[in-house]
């Protein structure tokens, strides 16, 4: 089943802002320090205030790009004309569509002149290094095995308020105390 009817059947959160305090205390522990710049990937971004919020604090030497990706399109469009205002033009990509398998294509809603921008979810996945998520439970379970399989390959998954129960065994910080879930492969 597509996340898009899963969203019609309840399974997906509603949009809603993003806490910036919870937000701000979740991005200090993500870690965005790779020597060629990290890449920040939103799945079901709404309005990109996550997106904002992680450009704003990092300098594009720890945090390269940031993406969004959602089914909203009147959302991501406020998003698209937010960051012509900013000075963020080149780092921040959304796209519209449906997030839930890989192989989905997605429709350019902003990408900054002269990028290459990713086809799929799948080419998005595999060009990020952190994946932040702030959906329903249920919808968190059902994305479950694509999350547990970016973690697997060395990417940070972020959950705003919800556990995933499925990646348990990866958690590195966080909790119900903190309303916020970070996980990560541990190097052995």
């Amino acid at each position: 089943m597509s996340l898009a009817t899963t969203m019609a059947n309840g399974f997906v959160s509603p949009w809603r802002p993003t806490p910036k305090d919870i937000l701000t205390n979740m991005l200090t522990h993500a870690h965005f320090s790779s020597t060629e710049g990290d890449t920040l990937l939103d799945l079901g971004c709404g309005d990109g205030l996550v997106l904002f919020q992680a450009l704003d604090t990092f300098p594009k030497t720890a945090l390269k790009r940031a993406i969004g990706v959602d089914l909203d399109r009147a959302l991501l469009e406020q998003a698209a004309t937010r960051v012509r205002s900013t000075e963020h033009v080149d780092r921040l990509e959304v796209y519209y569509g449906d997030f839930s398998m890989l192989s989905n294509p997605l429709t350019e809603i902003y990408t900054p002149e002269n990028s290459t921008s990713a086809a799929t979810v799948g080419q998005i996945i595999a060009e990020s290094s952190h994946v932040f998520v702030y959906l329903l439970p249920e919808a968190l379970s059902k994305l479950a095995s694509m999350l547990m399989e970016a973690v697997e390959n060395n990417k940070m998954v972020l959950s705003m308020r919800w556990e995933i129960r499925e990646l348990a065994p990866y958690l590195v910080h966080g909790g119900a105390h903190e309303q916020f879930y970070i996980y990560q492969r541990r190097n052995k």
